[in-house]
């Protein structure tokens, strides 16, 4: 019975029919169906076609080698299916004589099976082994065998003249539960398909799954036919006429068939007629050997019939877009013939699935071809990973997804366990595949990967198929290899590893150099093509950093080569830091016109291959240029092969330092191959011109949008929201006034007659005008500088008065205490430069850093007389140091002894050189270096402008360490305060002297943080 079939269309389509006749459906019209046919039959009859009627079956495997993610819920399974030992596939009945009968499909489906060889198995569970096949037709679909240990049962008679309209019976095993009979009338003749040769037996008496090979019986029990098929969509069923059975050669077996013969990769198909034979009898291993061998010529024969019908068109011819383009591929892809006759790489949609250790693998089906890519885990180690095939398929599985069925539940195979079969196989471009074959027993199948071992893992393709299709299979992925297109990546130490697998790395790679250095920063690759030698001067890189290898297929001399199309080195994993190099060869003028202008563009150096920077991603800028090849002819350039040069860095570059990366690049390449032709003088001149327009005019673009740009970028960097007299804040100022409308109209002008240069190709005029661009930029910088005066001045006046009411604060004084004259007549002085709209006064700008200065000078005099002030009575709060003192050697202490605060002139005081009468006391005096106060002036106060004395009291012991301080006279600063406090620490003293023996003091020191310039502009 044909049911249930799969079919491989890539591969050879005759009778490759494989049954699956083990359900077991059973429904209540099928019982009234069966007793109907009972009851139409004598019981003496009914025993007669059951005895000499008997299953098809094969031993199923003992052992399986698959895991699964859980264990086989076989509970699931009807009780038969579960227990029985065999698998039955079909139905064979008796002539006698030890002459049995079947549908040829039905053994086919044996051949090379993983179950073994087919046996009958009779109602009573006793098995036969088949022995000799003697009589074979795969196209009338027939088979004629003895068995070992007849049982010789009473044959079926034969009717050779049957008439339409008689009640027939299907007698078989049907669903696989046993011989069962069924009624019906033999309804008409059709003719067979091919060649209408013979006419098939249609008949309505119902056949299911398993009754393929069983007999088709008149009323009287003899047999009228082989039960054959069914149609699909009506209960009318196909049987073989007996008389072609036994009117058939005898010892033959025969084969006369047509099938089309087709390919994944080429549009064409061709119809192949399968016309031969062989002797029979043989037994079943004999004739198993001989269906393969038979199937295995007449496969190559079919293939060959095929590519000679399409030799005109085959690949290379009309390949062009494969040999010329330039697509950047991280996939496999297929080379597939389009309909008309062209042919391009087609990458099927992948599906991802990660792996753990940052491994993933990728898949995804062309043409009936699975394409699959793995990334190996980190943890892979090599050599081993490339020699383990369990370790591969057990990942890969994590893709593929293949499933158990059984019963409801659909159980996923987690492994398949070490590869049956394990070879290499070199195609025809020097590439080594290793193939890996494994084993589906419950599906009596088999999985063939094609495998490239790449540096971060694999990169191929998988085939399914039946176990008779095993062989076939084996032959057709070879052929398939030539038409895998792929490329090599992996990281730097990947790569390293890689190259060590000799027995592994394709032919183009076998001279490959590839050397790092200095912890992988430095990298040198060295081809037939180019050599590179890529340092942090170019792309900071490291044994992490990617680099892949994007191939390429071309024409050498009469022969196809594939070879390294473009390198992509990239800084980390991010990819957004990059140096490419592609190989660019001259198009023939058959192909498209963008190709040609494609070409056009790199010989006179124009965009994208003109050094000018553009914004692939918000976060990477990229510039191409581009290098000729040495022309065979000595001295010159050729002009049909070309590189480009692209650099992509993650942070924008400007135009000047870009292009001293790119030339930075040019000398870190060497062009190994010559190509043909020459440039002409013109050319080359063109060229270096071409190269001088495109810096310079990259340069003019980058300058006026970043003058366009100016005044926005400027305002979103300010971040201070304070609001002036005007309502107005300074990113208002920035983007409204920096660069203003008449600004930006004069920068238009300019930007149209520096165009007109260039498309002139009048340096001096496009100089002139850039020169222009850049006077301009001055003017913009110069009011930059006064919009940042004005708003320091605003600020910085704001800040002092905070500063001078919170020093009034600290130090205990009223609130209302007013400022000096001089500050009072610097206010007056600004206030009669308004009207506020001239903030870009300079004179206005001048009085308000005036008033600043006035003002800061005014609380600096404040601290000293409160310093210096000795009625005061205000406690001072001393902070013990935080570090410990530095080791000195002084006589013993005396008591502690205090003396007047002595103000000092300089930054930090002088000790009091006086001694005093009264007591006869010489206060502690500074020794040894004294720190810069500069390296610890608070850095937020130096961006705020903050300035200022703060007075400190120091107690000194006897060993000249300061212990403790406290401030007596504030800044007005808690940031500075406290930096004063902290300040003092650093200070070594030889300690107050009292009758020439060292004793405690307090000692007054002024500490003053003085910006060197005036306030800082903001940002």
């Amino acid at each position: 019975m044909r049911c249930y079939t799969i079919r491989m269309n890539t591969l050879n389509k005759r009778n490759n029919s494989l049954h699956r006749c083990s359900m077991k459906w059973l429904t209540a019209a099928l019982l009234l169906a069966i007793a109907a046919g009972a009851n139409a039959t004598t019981a003496e009859l009914q025993k007669a076609m059951r005895t000499a009627t008997f299953e098809v079956v094969m031993k199923k495997p003992e052992n399986d080698p698959l895991t699964y993610e859980k264990p086989l819920p076989l509970e699931l399974l009807p009780y038969m299916e579960r227990t029985d030992k065999y698998r039955s596939i079909g139905t064979a009945f008796s002539l006698g004589h030890n002459t049995y009968v079947t549908a040829g499909h039905v053994l086919n489906a044996c051949i090379n099976s993983q179950y073994g060889p087919p046996s009958l198995r009779d109602a009573d569970g006793k098995v036969y082994a088949i022995d000799q096949i003697v009589k074979y037709s795969v196209h009338e679909d027939f088979a004629v065998f003895t068995v070992s240990g007849d049982p010789a049962p009473q044959g079926l008679a034969v009717n050779r003249t049957p008439h339409i309209n008689d009640p027939v019976f299907a007698v078989g095993n049907a669903l696989g539960d046993g011989v069962v009979i069924r009624d019906g009338l033999y309804t008409s003749d059709t003719p067979e398909e091919q060649d209408g040769r013979w006419k098939w037996i249609r008949f309505s008496a119902p056949a299911s799954p398993g009754n393929s090979g069983g007999p088709l019986v008149d009323a009287s029990g003899a047999v009228i036919g082989i039960v054959i098929g069914k149609s699909p969509n009506e209960n009318l069923n196909y049987s073989l006429p007996i008389s072609i059975v036994l009117d058939a050669p005898p010892d033959k077996a025969l084969f006369d068939t047509r099938y089309l013969m087709s390919s994944p990769y080429l549009h064409g198909t061709l119809t192949h007629s399968l016309k031969t034979g062989f002797a029979l009898p043989k037994k079943w291993p004999a004739f198993v050997a001989a269906y393969l061998d038979m199937n295995a010529h007449d496969l190559q024969t079919g293939r060959e019939e095929l590519f000679k019908k399409y030799a005109d068109s085959y690949f290379p011819v009309g390949g062009d877009e494969v040999l010329f383009g330039h697509e950047h591929k991280y996939n496999p892809q297929m080379i597939i013939q389009q309909p008309d006759e062209r042919w391009s790489s087609e990458a099927p949609g992948f599906d991802t699935t990660d792996l753990p250790g940052n491994g993933f693998i990728k898949e995804g089906s062309a043409h009936g071809v699975m394409l699959f890519r793995l990334h190996r885990p980190d943890d892979s180690a090599d050599p081993a990973f490339y020699h383990d095939s369990k370790a591969f398929m057990d990942m890969a599985l994590k893709g593929l997804d293949i499933t158990r069925q059984v019963g409801s539940d659909a159980v996923r195979v987690v492994s398949l366990g070490p590869a049956l079969h394990d070879d290499t196989f070199t195609d025809k471009y020097g590439r080594i595949w290793q193939r890996r074959v494994w084993a589906l027993p419950y599906l009596d199948s088999y999985v063939v990967a094609m495998m490239l071992p790449t540096p971060e893992g694999y990169s191929g393709f998988l085939q399914y198929g039946p176990s008779l299709t095993l062989n076939g299979i084996n032959k057709l992925v070879e052929e398939y290899t030539a038409f895998i297109d792929l490329s090599y990546w992996g990281t730097v130490a990947q790569w390293q590893s890689f190259l060590k697998q000799r027995d592994l790395i394709p032919e183009c790679f076998a001279h490959l150099q590839f050397n790092s250095s200095n912890n992988g920063s430095e990298l040198k690759i060295s081809s037939g093509r180019i050599t590179l030698n890529a340092s942090p001067a170019l792309l900071k890189i490291s044994g992490n950093s990617p680099l892949g290898m994007d191939m390429n297929y071309s024409r050498d001399k009469d022969k196809l080569a594939w070879n390294i199309g473009s390198v992509w080195l990239f800084s980390d994993a991010q990819l957004r830091s990059y140096l490419a190099i592609t190989r660019y060869s001259k198009p023939p003028a058959s192909m498209k016109r963008e190709y040609q202008d494609d070409w056009d563009n790199l010989l006179d150096r124009r965009s994208p291959y003109d050094g000018r920077i553009t914004r692939e991603t918000t976060e990477t800028w990229s510039a191409t240029t581009v290098v000729a090849a040495p022309s065979t002819e000595t001295g010159k350039l050729s002009d049909s092969l070309m590189y480009s040069i692209k650099l992509g860095m993650e942070n924008f570059v400007p135009s000047e330092e870009m292009n001293k990366l790119l030339k930075t690049a040019r000398d870190a390449i060497s062009i190994n191959e010559r190509g043909t032709g020459a440039l002409s003088a013109d050319q080359v001149t063109v060229q270096q011109q071409s190269e001088q327009y495109a810096s310079l005019q990259t340069n003019f673009e980058m300058l006026k949008q970043f003058i366009l740009e100016m005044g926005g970028k400027f305002a979103q960097q300010v971040t201070d929201k304070t609001i002036d007299d005007r309502g107005r804040t300074q990113a208002d100022d920035f983007r409204d006034d920096l660069v203003t409308m008449e600004l930006r109209d004069k920068a238009r002008s300019i930007a149209q007659s520096f165009n007109k240069a260039i498309r002139e190709r009048d340096m001096p005029d496009a100089q002139s005008q850039m020169n222009a661009l850049d006077a301009m930029k001055d003017t913009i910088r110069d009011r930059y500088a006064a919009i940042c005066a004005y708003w320091d001045g605003f600020r910085g006046i704001a800040q002092e008065r905070t500063l001078w009411q919170h020093a009034l604060e600290r130090d205990h004084l009223p609130a209302n205490t007013a400022h000096s004259d001089a500050v009072i007549a610097a206010e007056s002085r600004l206030h009669d430069i308004t009207p506020i709209a001239s903030e870009l006064n300079t004179t206005r700008i001048a009085a308000m850093h005036e008033l600043i200065n006035t003002m800061i000078a005014d609380r600096n005099a404040l601290a000293r007389r409160v310093g210096s002030d000795k009625s005061r009575s205000i406690p001072v709060q001393y902070t013990a140091r935080q570090t410990a003192c530095p080791e000195v050697d002084h006589s013993d202490s005396a008591a502690e002894q205090t003396v007047p605060i002595m103000m000092p002139k300089e930054n930090i005081s002088d000790h009091a050189s006086a001694s005093t009468a009264a007591n006869h006391l010489v206060p502690a005096m500074l020794t040894g270096h004294t720190p810069n106060i500069d390296d610890y002036y608070p850095a937020q106060s130096k961006r705020n402008g903050e300035q200022g004395i703060v007075v400190i009291s120091i107690k000194i012991d006897a060993n000249g360490c300061p212990l403790s301080a406290g401030v007596i006279a504030s800044s007005g600063s808690d940031a500075l305060d406290t930096a004063a406090l902290k300040f003092v620490e650093l200070l070594n003293y030889h300690p107050a002297m009292m009758d020439g023996k060292p004793v405690s003091n307090i000692q007054p020191v002024a500490i003053n943080f003085k910006l060197d310039n005036s306030r800082p502009r903001s940002k």
